[in-house]
């Protein structure tokens, strides 16, 4: 079992990239290929470490990931990005400058040409008891040519909408999300 990943298709398959099972974070990366009716899973490098509720996406033949968090237990998440080219797998994941921004998790990517993009999510703080407390993002960071830039926010915040988002002419579309909206209210009994 294992949710909490990026998932990405491919030409030639789909990447399962990290994510978590009922204890732990995972830093394994797999190819999924169908052959003869049956699913093939091969390893790729591995992610540097342990990473579970990231944003990737593909922009080219790069993947990128940025944000997450090593474990269950964690109360900041990260705002390192990293990118593994698919046509050189030998080289392994190679850090780039990190988001210049607050850690987050749960956030949207997307690819618009050259440009990664991360939108939203939630950065993490510890409470008084140690527990970790969510901050609702609206902020949108584009990633090209070695540099991030700020775009506009969003109009509400957006976390673990679908992701990587879709694109068309030159837009990426944040579908559903959370909000912050409903925190805090009790289940129906």
């Amino acid at each position: 079992p294992n949710g909490y990943g990026v998932s990405l298709t491919t030409r030639e398959g789909i990447l399962l990239i990290g994510g978590s099972d009922a204890s732990k974070h995972l830093a394994i990366v797999r190819l999924v290929t169908i052959d003869g009716g049956e699913a093939r899973f091969r390893e790729l490098p591995p992610l540097p470490r342990p990473l579970a509720q990231m944003a990737g996406a593909i922009a080219g033949r790069r993947v990128h990931l940025c944000g997450g968090i090593e474990s269950p237990s964690d109360t900041a998440a990260s705002n390192l990005h990293w990118t593994l080219d698919l046509d050189h797998l030998s080289e392994g994941w190679q850090e780039q400058p990190a988001l210049p921004a607050s850690g987050r998790i749960l956030a949207t990517a997307a690819v618009l040409g050259p440009s990664f993009i991360i939108a939203g999510g939630c950065s993490l703080a510890s409470d008084e008891t140690g527990k970790p407390v969510r901050t609702y993002l609206r902020e949108t960071w584009s990633f090209a040519d070695g540099k991030w830039t700020r775009l506009a926010d969003m109009p509400r915040p957006a976390v673990a909408a679908a992701s990587p988002a879709p694109v068309r002419e030159g837009s990426f579309y944040v579908i559903s999300g959370d909000d912050g909206g409903q925190t805090g209210i009790s289940s129906p009994s």
